[in-house]
């Protein structure tokens, strides 16, 4: 993919992780302190090119952090 962009929010619209790098992970933590347990929105967008014809993807969802 190219142009990946992934972000993860709390509740209240707090940017807790962004990434560029389609293989990063989110480890539940906002400036190294653990986040609370709960569920947290998600946001992705990438590019893909297929014989020639460039698609953009957009998505969201729910992550449920647990420990």
């Amino acid at each position: 993919p190219q142009n990946f962009e992934l972000q993860i929010y709390d509740r209240w619209g707090k940017l807790l992780f962004m990434s560029n790098d389609p293989e990063s992970q989110w480890d539940g933590q906002y400036k190294g302190e653990d986040c609370q347990l709960g569920v947290y929105v998600f946001f992705y967008k990438f590019q893909y090119e297929w014989n020639g014809t460039a698609e953009q993807y957009l998505g969201k969802g729910n992550v449920t952090l647990i420990r």
